[in-house]
């Protein structure tokens, strides 16, 4: 991602006033690393922050790298020039390809708690006798509403035409009384 921000830089002309990187993980601050970059088979504690950084000097790319969760930045971006511009108070829950996060912005600010780890609602647990989560709890929203479960569950080899939380719902719709999305569902 880095070579090809650095192409198109170099391609356009224009100067850079600083890279973020968006990850799908916990961001713990200050230190700047994921603290369970699940999805990405990262190991827990990858130090992100100071990786993107390199990467974005070697690169010869100026100004300042930034790194965060993926739903924080999401927020702040839809706070700022989305849906919520000019709302005082924001919450977001973002769901789709895989897990479900959350971010909070309270008074205009982001809401990350002591540590850059509020709201991460993917995994609280929603059922305590549920499917085993990566983070090694048991029954979190994350897997519970996972969509790549519900089809493996439904017997379906997701294909890659579409999101996975397409093909969930276009399952769901079309399919709805067959034996194996019946228990599917139930799961």
């Amino acid at each position: 991602m880095v070579d090809a921000g650095a192409a198109l830089l170099a391609e356009s002309g224009r100067r850079c006033v600083g890279a973020g990187l968006a990850v799908p993980s916990a961001v713990a601050e200050p230190e700047g690393t994921a603290l369970n970059p699940l999805h990405l088979a990262w190991p827990a504690g990858a130090p992100v922050r100071q990786i993107f950084a390199e990467r974005v000097r070697e690169a010869g790319i100026e100004g300042p790298a930034f790194t965060g969760n993926d739903v924080n930045l999401a927020a702040l971006a839809e706070h700022r020039h989305g849906a919520g511009r000019g709302a005082r108070d924001l919450l977001c829950v973002a769901t789709g390809h895989r897990g479900v996060g959350g971010a909070l912005v309270l008074d205009g600010r982001l809401h990350t708690g002591s540590s850059g780890l509020a709201l991460e609602v993917g995994h609280l647990t929603v059922n305590p006798e549920g499917r085993p989560c990566h983070c090694g709890g048991r029954g979190c929203l994350d897997v519970e509403t996972d969509p790549l479960a519900f089809l493996t569950a439904a017997g379906r080899v997701p294909g890659p035409e579409v999101s996975l939380l397409q093909q969930s719902r276009d399952l769901l719709r079309t399919s709805s009384d067959d034996p194996g999305v019946r228990v599917a569902v139930g799961s």
